[in-house]
């Protein structure tokens, strides 16, 4: 257990934003209800339920929070029309208590299809909803999950569907040249910066029966030390029972909070770089506001100095986390490894 040193605030607990889009196509394809429908049946699948925080917005060409009061019979709607420059509606209260708060909130998810079902056509301002989400979990950290069914095309870090290069489609796959593709937008890169250095993670569910420009969206769950999901060409029927089922796994597998890592090596070996889902503000630490049973980082070591023949090195790992039972802990692991010039002895 890390001594009082090591936090410089009390250890977060676990708080969740479920931000689904509520525009005409999401209703449409049956990506709203789906979404409703499967945060209902996870609840249940909170970790630390009993001091667990949730929070519920939706989006369309305007971001909808919902604010439950005490004794209310129906939760306030607070709307953010600014889309260019979003902000949270309160500085707190947004968030609620999840063992105090289950009916209301089970009710609310209930109400929501309903609620959008005669929207008309219109845009997606679904960037716009997560930097809103950002804001609102800035006091107390916690991650941001996303349900998107079209790609975010007005307000702050709009896009466009990207085509290949010669502009056409050929319609087999197999010709169709293969790019590396990079992120469009500067936007994605400085809100999930601001989203790490507050401790909040973000998950997308991206259930798109249209192109959807991943590489950018990407950024956000790349950086965040969050978790990205596709569902192409969304089915109810097909894919609802896996939508359902990796909500309920990002829920419940093993997992960390505002995290901080660092490795370590012995005279002659220094650490090159970090690659994986995090975000890296110094040289030496990788921050990484959620981590979780499924991530993997790759630590690239480098020679600085000729290595002694039959002696050891060391490589030393130092992780200072958040249980999801508010405990703050610091996990160390430690490896010799043999040095040897003869490659025999290596396979030996």
């Amino acid at each position: 257990v890390a001594p009082a040193e090591y936090r410089f605030r009390p250890p977060m607990a676990p708080a969740y934003l479920f931000l689904i889009e509520v525009t005409a196509q999401a209703i449409q394809s049956g990506v709203t209800t789906s979404a409703c429908e499967v945060i209902l049946r996870t609840l249940d699948s909170i970790q630390g339920a009993e001091h667990a925080l949730v929070s519920i917005a939706t989006v369309d060409s305007s971001i909808h929070f919902y604010h439950i009061k005490e004794g209310a019979e129906k939760p306030s709607m607070l709307v953010v029309p600014d889309v260019d420059d979003s902000y949270a509606p309160l500085k707190s209260g947004l968030l609620m208590p999840l063992a105090k708060n289950r009916e209301a909130i089970e009710k609310l998810l209930k109400t929501i299809p309903d609620s959008f079902s005669s929207s008309a056509p219109g845009p997606n301002a679904s960037t716009a909803g997560i930097k809103s989400a950002i804001e609102c979990l800035k006091p107390t950290g916690g991650k941001v999950m996303a349900f998107l069914a079209t790609i975010p095309n007005v307000g702050i870090g709009k896009l466009e569907a990207r085509t290949s290069t010669t502009g056409q489609r050929t319609g087999n796959i197999e010709k169709e040249p293969l790019r590396c593709m990079a992120s469009v937008d500067k936007n994605y890169h400085n809100m999930a910066m601001h989203a790490a250095e507050h401790q909040v993670c973000i998950d997308l569910f991206l259930c798109v029966s249209s192109s959807v420009d991943v590489a950018t969206l990407g950024v956000l769950p790349r950086m965040t030390g969050g978790s990205l999901y596709r569902y192409p060409g969304f089915n109810v029927e097909q894919d609802f029972a896996q939508l359902h089922n990796d909500l309920r796994w990002n829920l419940i597998r093993p997992q960390a909070l505002e995290a901080v890592m660092r490795v370590r090596a012995s005279a002659g070996l220094g650490v090159q770089d970090y690659n994986g889902f995090f975000c890296k503000r110094t040289m030496t630490d990788i921050d990484l506001p959620a981590l979780d049973s499924d991530k993997t980082i790759a630590v690239t070591l480098r020679y600085e100095d000729k290595l002694v023949d039959g002696k050891e090195a060391y490589v030393q790992c130092a992780l200072l986390y958040t249980t999801m039972s508010r405990e703050r802990r610091i996990r160390v692991h430690t490896i010799a490894l043999p040095i040897t010039s003869v490659l025999g002895s290596l396979f030996r």
